[in-house]
């Protein structure tokens, strides 16, 4: 008899999910790519989130490369260009950072507004690698530019 680990029954159990969902309501394959990119940004993030860097890297540049491949919109891969560029950040490599944050940016400001709340995110992100490349002026200019946006859309309290 021979004895199966339990990954290889729990690889096995969702393949099965897999086969019988694959039997309900299909979905687009623009769609299909779409979730296929959301989930390896997520594992991207999840990478991140517990410091390895390597394996982020690989994942947001191959979301990276299914977003631009498939037309995502630019906020969803400006999404990703945060990733990219918290990596650079954490490795101390600032103008690599700054150069995707401010191209993160740039997709944010046109795609959703110069006054939306995420627009203010990328905003903050820039102005820290800004503070941390000794170019405080700019920071403070960045910073100020994100403080009036959250001013201007949060409630009042």
């Amino acid at each position: 008899m021979r004895l199966r680990s339990r990954s290889t029954v729990a690889s096995h159990s969702f393949k099965k999910e897999l086969e019988a969902a694959s039997l309900g309501p299909k979905c687009s394959l623009a769609e299909a790519k779409e979730i296929q990119a959301s989930c390896v940004l997520m594992l991207g993030q999840t990478s991140l989130n517990i410091g390895d860097l390597d394996t982020a890297q690989e994942r947001f540049s191959h979301c990276l490369g299914l977003q631009e491949a498939h037309g995502a919109l630019q906020s969803t891969i400006a999404r990703t260009l945060v990733g990219l560029g918290q990596i650079a950040q954490r490795q101390g490599d600032f103008t690599t950072a700054r150069e995707i944050f401010a191209r993160s940016l740039a997709m944010r400001e046109e795609s959703l507004g110069r006054t939306h709340p995420d627009t203010a995110r990328g905003r903050n992100n820039l102005a820290e690698v800004l503070l941390s490349l000794g170019d405080h002026q700019g920071a403070v200019e960045s910073f100020q530019i994100c403080l009036d946006i959250q001013e201007a859309t949060l409630p009042a309290t």
